[in-house]
C-alpha cells in the first residue's frame, strides 16, 4: 500500500496526481497508434476511405503525405515513449526517496496491485522492422494507384474489365491483410495487382492495334455499331491516334455509304450505268477510303467503256455491211481509242482497211474499163495507176496499165500520122512504119469505133502515097525549072509530069 496525494518529479515543474488506478505502459502495438491502413483505399476509384480517427488520402500525392506525416508520428511517438518509460523509471527508483510516509488521518489509502497479466513487450528492433514492412507496402500500394489513375484515364475498366476486376480483388486481399498488420502478406497482394496493371500496360499497343483492326473489319462487313465501338475503344488509349480518328468517322457515315451503294447497285443491275456511278461517286465523296464504294466505281466504269465499245463496232460492221467502208473504219477506231490494243477493234479495222482497198481498186478497175471502153487510153492508164497506187500488186491493174500504154502510144502514132499524111509520100521509111503499124493493129480484136476508124483512114493514105499524081506545069519559058528529087526541066511554057503525093 501507498499513500499518494501529489508529486514534484525533481522539481522539473511535472506533477502528478495519484489516483487509485492500475497504469499500464503504452506500447507501440496499442491501437491508438494506427491512424490509417491501406484497407481504406478503394482501388476502383483511385481515393483513400478516411477512418474514423484520421484524414482521408486521396490518389499518389495524399499518399506520400501521408506516408510524410506517419514518419513523423512515428518519430514523435518514440520520443513520447522515451519520456514515459523516463517517467516510469524516477517514479519507481527516485519518487521513494522524497516521499514520506502518508499520515493515517490525511492520507487517501491507494491500494496498488499488480495486473493479472501484461501484453507482451515488443523491442525496438521489431517494431522497426514492423514499420519498415508497413512502409514498404505502402509504396507498392503507391505505384498500384498511380498506375491504376493512369490507366483509368485510358478506359482501362472498359476493355479490360476482367483483369481489372482480378486487380481489385488482389488488393482487397492486401487491405485484410494490412488491417491485421501482415504487412509482408499485403505487400504480396498489393505487388500481384500492380503486377497485372502493368501487365495491361505492356499491352496497350497490342490491344490498340486489335481495336483498330476490328473496326476496319467492321467497316469491311457493313457493321457501323461495331466499328464505331472498336475506333472508340483504341481512341480510350491512345486519343491522339489519326488512324483511329479516320476510322471513327468513317464508322460514323457508314449507313449512309452503304445505303447509297444499295439505290446504286440497284441502278447498276437495270443498265442505268451513268445513274449508278453517280450514286457510287456520292458514296466515294463520303467516304474516300471505302473499298466497296470505289470497286463499284470501277465496276460500272468498265460496263458504261464496253457498252460503248461495243456499240461502236455495231455501228461499223454495220457501215460495212452497207459498202460504205470509210464510216465502218472510224467507227472501229473510235472503238480501239477506247479500249486500245483491243484484238477486235484491230480485226475490225483491217477489215474494213481491206473494204476500203478493195472497193477503191474496184473503183478504179470500174473506171478503167470504162476508158478502155470509149478508147480513152490515157484515163484508163490513169485508173490502173490509181488502183496500183492502192495495192501494188493487183494484176488486172498491171496487164491493163501496159495494155492502156500500148494503145495509148498507138492511138497516138495513128493520130500523127492521119495528121501528116504527106510523110508517107514523102519518106519512104515513114511509109514503111505506117505499113507495119497498121498490119500489127490489124491484128487487135475488138478494135473499138476509134481504132478501127483511125485504121481506115491510114490504109487510103497508104495507098495514095504511092499512086502518081498527073500534074500540069505552066511557066513563062524563060525560067529554068528544077524539081527537088525529080530532075531539071529547064524552060518551058506547058509541062506535064507524074508525081507521087508529096511536097516539092
Amino acid at each position: 500500500m501507498i499513500q499518494l496525494k501529489s508529486l514534484d518529479i525533481l522539481g522539473l515543474g511535472i506533477r502528478l496526481d495519484l489516483k487509485p488506478e492500475t497504469v499500464m505502459p503504452l506500447s507501440m502495438s496499442d491501437p491508438d497508434f494506427e491512424k490509417i491502413t491501406p484497407a481504406e483505399i478503394d482501388l476502383s476509384s483511385g481515393t483513400v476511405k478516411p477512418g474514423p480517427d484520421s484524414p482521408p488520402v486521396l490518389g499518389i500525392k495524399e499518399a506520400e503525405e501521408h506516408q510524410q506525416l506517419q514518419k513523423k508520428n512515428t518519430r514523435i511517438l518514440a520520443g513520447i515513449f522515451s519520456l514515459l518509460l523516463f517517467l516510469v523509471l524516477g517514479v519507481i527508483f527516485l519518487l521513494p526517496r522524497f516521499v514520506s510516509p502518508p499520515q493515517v488521518d490525511t492520507a487517501t489509502t491507494v491500494a496498488l496491485t499488480a495486473p493479472a497479466s501484461r501484453a507482451p513487450q515488443v523491442s525496438p528492433y521489431e517494431e522497426a522492422q514492423r514499420l519498415q514492412q508497413r512502409e514498404d507496402a505502402q509504396h507498392v500500394l503507391a505505384a498500384l494507384l498511380e498506375l491504376q489513375k493512369a490507366l483509368d484515364g485510358k478506359g482501362v475498366q472498359q476493355w479490360a474489365e476482367q483483369e481489372f476486376n482480378e486487380v481489385v480483388e488482389q488488393a482487397g486481399a492486401g487491405d485484410a491483410a494490412y488491417r491485421e498488420q501482415n504487412y509482408t502478406q499485403a505487400q504480396v497482394f498489393y505487388q500481384n495487382g500492380l503486377s497485372t496493371l502493368q501487365s495491361i500496360e505492356a499491352e496497350l499497343p497490342t490491344r490498340l492495334a486489335t481495336f483498330i483492326a476490328q473496326g476496319a473489319q467492321a467497316i469491311l462487313d457493313g457493321q457501323s455499331d461495331l466499328a464505331q465501338h472498336a475506333y472508340g475503344m483504341a481512341l480510350l488509349i491512345e486519343p491522339d491516334n489519326e488512324e483511329a480518328r479516320r476510322g471513327l468517322a468513317r464508322a460514323q457515315v457508314l449507313n449512309q455509304v452503304l445505303e447509297l451503294l444499295a439505290a446504286g447497285t440497284t441502278l447498276h443491275e437495270n443498265k442505268q450505268f451513268e445513274e449508278a456511278r453517280d450514286l457510287y461517286r456520292q458514296a466515294l465523296t463520303i467516304d474516300s477510303k471505302h473499298p466497296a464504294a470505289q470497286a463499284a466505281v470501277n465496276k460500272v466504269n468498265k460496263d458504261i467503256l464496253d457498252r460503248n465499245f461495243a456499240n461502236l463496232m455495231s455501228k461499223g460492221y454495220a457501215s460495212l455491211q452497207a459498202n460504205n467502208p470509210e464510216t465502218a473504219e472510224e467507227s472501229f477506231k473510235q472503238a480501239l481509242a477506247l479500249k486500245p490494243g483491243s484484238p477486235d477493234a484491230l480485226a475490225a479495222i483491217k477489215q474494213a482497211s481491206d473494204q476500203i482497198t478493195t472497193t477503191l481498186i474496184t473503183r478504179h478497175q470500174n473506171e478503167a474499163h470504162e476508158h478502155e471502153q470509149n478508147e480513152r487510153w490515157q484515163q484508163a492508164l490513169d485508173a490502173y495507176d490509181a488502183a496500183l497506187a492502192v495495192d501494188p500488186n493487183v494484176v488486172f491493174a498491171r496487164e491493163g496499165k501496159v495494155r492502156s500504154e500500148s494503145r495509148l502510144q498507138l492511138d497516138k502514132f495513128l493520130v500523127s500520122a492521119i495528121n501528116n499524111p504527106l510523110r508517107m509520100a514523102e519518106e519512104q521509111k515513114i511509109h514503111a512504119q505506117v505499113q507495119q503499124v497498121y498490119s500489127d493493129a490489124q491484128l487487135i480484136p475488138d478494135k473499138g469505133p476509134r481504132l478501127s476508124a483511125q485504121l481506115q483512114q491510114v490504109a487510103i493514105f497508104l495507098e495514095k502515097a504511092l499512086q502518081p499524081v498527073n500534074v500540069t506545069l505552066r511557066s513563062n519559058g524563060l525560067t529554068r525549072v528544077t524539081i527537088y528529087r525529080v530532075g531539071e526541066f529547064g524552060q518551058f511554057t506547058d509541062k506535064s509530069l507524074s508525081l507521087t503525093p508529096g511536097n516539092y
